[in-house]
């Protein structure tokens, strides 16, 4: 009895000790770490825009992958959706329809499966590379800070969807008020309290 007393003490005193250190400890290191590199990536590194405009002219955000194989994946997959809509523009073939049950909607559907988990940036994310990309270069590496909560994280995104600057006005603005009246997921949706990619501490 008092040897199982005794594992059952040191476990929960394992456990304290784990949690002071997610809890306390690791936190304000990484948000050290973050901000030492949000420094030098203001300072050194080239800024870019992130978003996808493959939709005939319409912004969208885009994917982002965590490795470099993903991001190659990514660019196939932007390419197939440059193609169809090229022929959707062309008048080839017409966009297609479903009803969306989770968002009680009806929704155009892409006929192009997305290759990878969905992980997106918003529109015009601001994000940071080590380098400019080379012409042979289809994905690149790039960094993502929250300044708020101090995290970051790096994803591997296809150039194409690399811009100097923010979209323009016009089709920026499009993009938000098609973005406002969208339905908003419910708190049981799977969409909803996914962990930050910034962090656990920025949730």
């Amino acid at each position: 009895m008092k040897k199982k007393i005794k594992i059952y003490s040191i476990g929960l005193l394992l456990t304290a000790i784990f949690l002071v250190i997610v809890g306390f400890i690791l936190p304000p290191i990484m948000q050290y770490h973050a901000k030492k590199l949000y420094e030098e990536a203001t300072t050194s590194y080239k800024i870019m825009y992130a978003y996808d405009l493959t939709r005939q002219k319409n912004v969208q955000s885009t994917l982002y992958a965590k490795s470099k194989s993903g991001g190659e994946e990514l660019v196939e997959y932007y390419k197939s959706v440059y193609d169809y809509y090229k022929k959707v523009h062309l008048g080839e073939i017409k966009l297609d329809m479903h009803y969306d049950k989770e968002y009680k909607d009806s929704l155009y559907e892409e006929p192009i499966s997305i290759p990878l988990p969905l992980r997106f940036l918003g529109v015009g994310e601001e994000v940071y590379l080590e380098k400019e990309p080379t012409k042979e270069e289809s994905v690149v590496k790039v960094f993502v800070f929250d300044t708020c909560c101090w995290g970051y994280f790096t994803a591997y995104i296809p150039v194409i969807n690399l811009h100097d600057s923010m979209p323009p006005d016009s089709i920026y603005k499009k993009f938000l008020k098609n973005a406002a009246e969208l339905p908003k997921p419910s708190d049981d949706s799977p969409h909803y309290g996914r962990p930050s990619p910034y962090g656990y501490y920025c949730n």
